[in-house]
């Protein structure tokens, strides 16, 4: 059975949006084309033990949001 599909706009703005504020400097979070260009930076940071974004003082993302961003980059970062 193949994994569920996911999507930048229904699984992945939304919840990085939150952050975007603090990332501006950056990256445009709310961006898909800036988010898909970092993703192979992005997820070790998020994934990480301890998790090196979101930075302090907010909390870690869910491990069910790092298996969704993980299955997304798999899927070839769909929009």
């Amino acid at each position: 059975m193949a994994p569920a599909p996911v999507s930048f706009a229904a699984d992945i703005r939304d919840v990085l949006f939150v952050y975007r504020d603090q990332m501006i400097w950056r990256l445009d979070l709310a961006k898909y084309e800036e988010v898909k260009a970092n993703a192979g930076i992005i997820l070790p940071m998020i994934s990480s033990a301890p998790p090196q974004m979101p930075p302090p003082p907010f909390p870690g993302f869910s491990q069910e949001f790092i298996g969704t961003f993980a299955a997304w980059v798999d899927q070839g970062c769909p929009p």
